[in-house]
């Protein structure tokens, strides 16, 4: 882990129950990005493939309901969103 970046804890159940079946991988990748955007004050925001195979790992209708991410912030101030 870098000197600049924090691991946080997602939790996207209650966003994830009220949204169609087979879209809720793209809904949870929202989410991360919301909540990235909310909790760090960032506009641009990368979200690494690693965290994209992850949630999308068991297929667009039963993507995890937490997930636990690393965020940091770059020279450019992009916040980069990564497992840790």
């Amino acid at each position: 882990m870098s000197e600049g970046a924090r691991t946080i804890v997602i939790n996207m159940r209650r966003g994830l129950l009220a949204t169609p079946h087979k879209r809720r991988a793209k809904k949870a990748i929202d989410l991360i990005r919301a909540y990235v955007r909310r909790h760090f004050k960032g506009e641009e925001i990368v979200i690494d493939q690693s965290v994209n195979e992850s949630i999308w790992k068991r297929g667009s209708g039963k993507p995890p309901s937490k997930i636990t991410v690393e965020v940091e912030k770059d020279e450019e101030g992009r916040l980069i969103v990564r497992l840790p």
